[in-house]
């Protein structure tokens, strides 16, 4: 993940306007450090891809900025919190509404998870409905017009002879669960981002962390300003330099 990071600072670097990369890599993270994470935090334990990611660089931050008719933007943010930054979170909690923003503050109804109702009605088409989350985690506590958490949920398949979570007889610590990426939207949804972390990250770095990225993959999408930014970077560009740079390694690979 290092190694594709540094890939778009130099994409950024190279672009027209684009100015001040800072590119922050953290200490490394002990395994004793993770540990003490997970008996903290029983019965949820981080997954293989975030603990990977955690001892190689225990947090994660580039931003960067762009002129644009002679003014300084502070556009872009990408941050993933370190593992003391992790915490459990409640999910019923509103996110910190952006001032400028009141035209995203109505959104359309049939997202993933409505915490404000107990049965939203949110289905895919074949009738399967998302597992309620067991317990969700601050994953970038800097993201200012929603929220985005590793969100733990059960791993098992839903039948009449199996566990039900809630059951008294079933205890939390005894259902086996899956860590996905979800985010909160400014009116409280909740949309599951990625089925992992390793999936989050990618994403995260291949919008390049313009502001309101994540609503590009709702129904809402994203609003006018973030649009005209997104296609004036034309991130889908670095997409295919790195696709064409993994191409480059494997025909060096062949020939050696």
């Amino acid at each position: 993940m290092d190694q594709y990071a540094r890939a778009v600072a130099e994409y950024l670097k190279e672009h027209v306007g684009v100015q001040d990369v800072k590119y922050v890599q953290g200490k490394p993270a002990t395994m004793s450090d993770i540990q003490a994470w997970e008996d903290a935090n029983s019965p949820f334990k981080l997954p293989e891809d975030l603990k990977a990611f955690l001892l190689s660089s225990d947090g994660f931050k580039m931003t960067w900025d762009v002129l644009f008719k002679q003014e300084v933007h502070h556009l872009g943010n990408m941050h993933i919190n370190s593992l003391a930054e992790i915490k459990k979170m409640p999910m019923m909690l509103v996110p910190h509404d952006d001032a400028d923003d009141d035209d995203l503050l109505v959104v359309p109804p049939g997202s993933v998870w409505d915490p404000r109702r107990e049965d939203d009605g949110a289905r895919g088409p074949d009738g399967w409905k998302p597992p309620f989350p067991s317990a969700a985690f601050d994953l970038d506590s800097s993201v200012r017009h929603g929220r985005v958490a590793l969100v733990f949920v059960p791993s098992f398949e839903a039948s009449s002879s199996g566990p039900n979570v809630g059951d008294e007889l079933t205890p939390m610590r005894s259902v086996p669960h899956k860590a996905q990426v979800w985010f909160q939207d400014i009116s409280t949804r909740w949309h599951i981002m990625a089925d992992s972390f390793s999936e989050y990250y990618r994403l995260m770095t291949a919008h390049l962390g313009l502001p309101r990225w994540h609503y590009k993959l709702m129904d809402v999408g994203m609003d006018r300003p973030t649009t005209q930014w997104f296609n004036f970077f034309r991130p889908e560009l670095l997409a295919m330099d790195l696709d064409k740079g993994k191409l480059r390694r494997q025909e060096r690979k062949r020939r050696n």
